[in-house]
């Protein structure tokens, strides 16, 4: 598609195969999701109870690495753009 558009600039040719791309990807979609619903497994949750605090040492330093590294992978580069974008102007 990309090339019939960029290239050879037949644009009934290539929103023809989009079309037809989705029309796959649904009908594809709509098949999957009957072998899943097929295939599933009812399963009998109860309810949850009350969240415990971390109580040990390795509780507490598991915790705290989680929350380190999902601090890092959101907000580090989040604070890397800023930065960019406040050098840039």
């Amino acid at each position: 598609m990309w090339r019939l558009t960029t290239q050879a600039f037949e644009l009934r040719m290539a929103a023809a195969l989009a079309f037809l791309q989705l029309v796959a990807v649904t009908g594809l979609m709509l098949w999957w999701s009957n072998v899943q619903s097929r295939q599933a497994v009812t399963l009998r949750l109860r309810r949850a109870g009350r969240p415990r605090s971390p109580r040990t040492a390795r509780q507490r330093a598991s915790v705290a690495s989680t929350v380190a590294g999902l601090v890092a992978i959101v907000v580090d580069p989040l604070g890397r753009l800023v930065a960019r974008l406040a050098a840039g102007r």
